[in-house]
């Protein structure tokens, strides 16, 4: 859903593998200009305050915590940390129509996604992917395989939203 909204909103969406380490993360966020930092829990969100607090992530300014049943890290003056369901309220209390201009404003060609490599081999590279990719190939998809997409059937997948597949078949 965040991966979703970020799109929706008019942002780059930029995923993390589960088995980042905190350099990793660090530098894709850094690399991406990470602005807002969807998260699952409090100790997922120490890991973006401390690069925050080290200089290292200088655009960033918000982290949403997703489950909130650890506590949600310690405000600071300069990143507002929220739960899920209290950005939900927020969005919730706003106008539609800055949201509107912003899906109108996408293109094909405009870039939706960076999809970073594994980073076995040094750090992360960045493979930006375009809104009409997304929509291509899930098209294909949809002709190849009968019936997807239509609602009877139930896809389970192994992929994070930070591998190409996965974003293509659950977004």
């Amino acid at each position: 859903m965040a991966e979703l909204a970020c799109i929706l909103a008019g942002g780059i969406a930029a995923g993390i593998y589960p088995s980042d380490t905190k350099d990793q993360v660090t530098f894709k966020a850094k690399h991406s200009g990470a602005v807002v930092a969807v998260v699952q829990n409090k100790t997922k969100a120490d890991v973006f305050l401390s690069a925050a607090s080290a200089g290292e992530l200088p655009k960033l300014k918000a982290i949403v915590v997703w489950d909130e049943s650890g506590g949600l890290p310690a405000s600071t003056t300069s990143i507002d940390i929220m739960s899920w369901n209290a950005l939900v309220k927020l969005g919730q209390s706003g106008n539609n129509q800055s949201l509107d201009e912003r899906m109108e404003a996408q293109q094909p060609g405009n870039c939706c996604a960076y999809i970073y490599t594994s980073g076995t081999t040094g750090m992360p590279k960045a493979v930006m992917i375009s809104h009409d990719n997304i929509l291509f190939e899930a098209r294909v998809a949809m002709d190849m395989i009968p019936g997807m997409g239509m609602g009877g059937e139930r896809i389970i997948s192994y992929l994070p939203l930070s591998h190409v597949a996965g974003m293509m078949v659950c977004v």
